[in-house]
Parts: structure tokens; C-alpha cells; sequence
């Protein structure tokens, strides 16, 4: 399902755009990252459990735009770490592009972890509410594609 979703989402991206203007530049030349953040740890998807990580599944991805790889899981901050990371590679002249985002999906252990932390809101979404008393959970999947301005 998070895989799945994050296909979607990558499908909107034109990868000849994205890809190096120099099509023979190796693989250590090139400028182009792929950075994406889950909060699943090594898995993407409870039912893959036995089968490959995270990074193996970034890895794929990221030889469709010739971009060197970067999967996150940082728990619920990994979408804006990866963001941050990208924005760094940029300002630091590390990269010239970078394709960032964020995947989650509600699983059973998810649930059980929250419910065990106590994060759940017994009353529902209060969303910026002085009696708000937890969170609710929510699944999503996003991709960002950061440039760096023209310089001054």
C-alpha cells in the first residue's frame, strides 16, 4: 500500500526532466537525490515483513531519474527531515535537484504502538484546540521536487 502510494505520487514526475543534463555523467557525478521519509523503520508495509527494506525499495526508484538514493525513517518526523536534508544538499552545492517525500500507512502495529504511548484522542480531531487530547492518525503520500534559486 505505501509503496503503491508513493508510485502514484512519482508518476506525476516527467524522470527525463529530472534526470542530469550530461546523460553520461557516472553515478558519482551526479547531482539528482532521491530522499524519502517513513515512519515504518525498515518496512514499508506490514505484509512485507519478510521481504526488502525501505532503501532497496528507494534504490529502485531512484535509477528511474538517475538520483542517488536516501531512505529516512526518523518516526513521525521523517517527511520534513527529508525535506530538510534536501534543502541542505542544495544550499551546501551537494546537489543541484532533489526529489524528497514522505510516505505513511496505517498498520496494526502502528495502532498498537500509539495506543500504547497513549497518543490516541479518546475525543476525536481537535485540531489546534486548547482541549485538543491527542492525535489521530492519518495515512498519506507526498513528493516535492526542490531547485535552488537563482543566485544574486
Amino acid at each position: 500500500m505505501a509503496r503503491a502510494a508513493i508510485e502514484d505520487a512519482l508518476e506525476e514526475i516527467d524522470a527525463e526532466q529530472i534526470r542530469m543534463t550530461n546523460p553520461n555523467a557516472t553515478h558519482e557525478e551526479e547531482s539528482c537525490f532521491l530522499i524519502l521519509g517513513t515512519s515504518h523503520g525498515t518496512r514499508l508495509d506490514e505484509d512485507e515483513a519478510g521481504e526488502a527494506p525501505a532503501d532497496t525499495f528507494v534504490r529502485a526508484l531512484a535509477q528511474e531519474f538517475r538520483a542517488r538514493p536516501l531512505a529516512l525513517s526518523i518516526a513521525c518526523s521523517s517527511g520534513s527531515d527529508a525535506v530538510l536534508v534536501c534543502a541542505e544538499l542544495i544550499r551546501s552545492g551537494r546537489a543541484t535537484r532533489c526529489i524528497c517525500g514522505a510516505l505513511d500507512v496505517i498498520t496494526q502495529s502502528k495502532r498498537l504502538a500509539h495506543s500504547a504511548l497513549g497518543t490516541i484522542s479518546p475525543a476525536g480531531l481537535r485540531s489546534f484546540d486548547a482541549q485538543a487530547d491527542g492525535t489521530i492518525l492519518g495515512e498519506g503520500a507526498a513528493v516535492l521536487i526542490l531547485e535552488p534559486g537563482e543566485r544574486v
